[in-house]
């Protein structure tokens, strides 16, 4: 398995794995409305942009499994989204460290994100703090999405270990762990409305296939 930066030719694998953790996984949390206008404002010359302007990463391992981007001036996890059948193997996991350890790399000490009501979980269980009540992201169609600000204080760059990858059962898809530990400080206070901006990093992780151990799925995300 490796993890590299998206390219255009990605974009086909970026919008099939967005639609259908959005489908298959998100549909559980939010009404058919809301999913309907979520998968109708994703183009591609949207998914183009986001590739040329973010920290934007492919998770492969002979097919595309998942993708995720880090805004770098807004300190921000923009997206994180897993191929359903990929859940519940520790890729997301593995997929989010890596967001964190370009977060780190280009200087940020805290990392925020809107999570979708469907991910809240697996952020939470990867040290992420709830700050305050639940938000929402206006949508390119202009409806609602509820969303749930959080944050994480992240941690200087180390090697990658077990730990990382004893994923919790629970959801890996949505935007989109080990527990909170005593020195994982609540960054809530430090969040912001930050400008608009993309980092750069070329960064590329490759992992052993048999490094990744498959775990149950359990109910929806």
């Amino acid at each position: 398995m490796r993890i590299r930066k998206a390219v255009e030719s990605d974009i086909h694998d970026i919008r099939r794995i967005h639609q259908a953790a959005i489908r298959q996984v998100c549909s559980f949390d939010y009404p058919a409305n809301v999913i309907a206008a979520w998968l109708s404002g994703n183009s591609d010359e949207r998914y183009l942009q986001s590739i040329n302007e973010a920290s934007f990463w492919m998770v492969e391992e002979r097919a595309s499994l998942g993708f995720g981007c880090v805004r770098i001036e807004q300190s921000k996890l923009d997206a994180l989204f897993l191929a359903p059948e990929a859940r519940g193997k520790g890729i997301a996991a593995v997929l989010l460290h890596h967001l964190e350890q370009v977060a780190v790399g280009a200087g940020i000490d805290v990392l925020c994100l809107d999570s979708s009501l469907s991910a809240k979980t697996f952020y939470a269980k990867h040290g992420y703090c709830v700050c305050g009540g639940k938000a929402s992201i206006q949508l390119a169609s202009g409806v609602d999405l509820a969303s749930i600000p959080m944050s994480k204080r992240v941690v200087p760059k180390e090697p990658l270990n077990k730990s990382i990858l004893d994923l919790s059962e629970g959801a890996e898809s949505g935007a989109g762990p080990d527990s909170a530990t005593s020195d994982q400080t609540p960054a809530c206070s430090m969040r912001d409305k930050p400008s608009m901006a993309w980092g750069r990093s070329e960064l590329v992780q490759t992992f052993p296939s048999n490094s990744l151990k498959p775990k149950p799925l359990r109910g929806s995300a």
